[in-house]
């Protein structure tokens, strides 16, 4: 699906996408509005060609925090059966 962006398509290129938390894990946020964060990241995934995704968050705070049994760009990636990586340290290595 084509129309959340345009784009060239440019080797070793890194995106960077900025959002709320709240559209990083299911809670408080409408759940449509999340679908359409996971299914925008799907489409830059697919028409990119990205091969890993790294996220700005941790387990901990999915679970701890939020609450919440999982998070949007880990869903995606499973999802399309890319690689997926947490950036953001957890608590205890603060």
């Amino acid at each position: 699906m084509t129309g959340y962006y345009t784009h060239a398509k440019i080797a070793n290129m890194m995106y960077l996408i900025g959002v709320d938390h709240f559209v990083q894990y299911k809670g408080s946020i409408p759940e449509k509005i999340r679908n359409q964060f996971k299914q925008f990241i799907t489409c830059l995934i697919q028409d990119s060609q990205i091969t890993v995704i790294a996220e700005e968050f941790n387990p901990e705070a999915l679970e701890i925090i939020y609450h919440s049994p999982e998070g949007a760009a880990r869903s995606v990636a499973d999802k399309i059966n890319i690689f997926h990586h947490y950036c953001d340290p957890l608590e205890k290595n603060i």
